[in-house]
């Protein structure tokens, strides 16, 4: 089977300025903190392909250890906060109390 359809400059495969100018726009036109953090990502991947299968296991242990760490830590602040909110519910209600038993008639002053 022949192809017919003619072969156009769309088709060539870039020449290596062509190639180096799309790299340079693109540097230009990233902002330079997402550079870093693809630069940042790269040297990571490329540490993380020269662990060992145990060194792997570690790492991603200690990655799950320090999110647990973060969990635990948010609820117990959140426990906290009920704890604290349920302490301010107590005494607004005491004082309320306190209030309209003084507002009654016959009741304490």
């Amino acid at each position: 089977m022949v192809n017919d359809s003619p072969v156009t400059d769309a088709d060539a495969p870039l020449s290596v300025a062509a190639q180096r100018a799309n790299v340079t726009r693109l540097r230009e036109s990233t902002p330079p903190r997402q550079i870093s953090r693809q630069a940042g990502l790269s040297e990571l991947r490329a540490q993380l392909e020269k662990l060992t299968e145990a060194q792997f296991r570690d790492a991603l242990e200690v990655v799950a250890d320090e999110a647990q760490r973060r969990q635990a830590g948010r609820l117990l602040g959140d426990v906290a906060e009920e704890r604290r909110l349920e302490a301010l519910r107590g005494a607004a209600l005491v004082q309320i109390t306190g209030r309209l038993a003084a507002n009654q008639p016959g009741g304490v002053a």
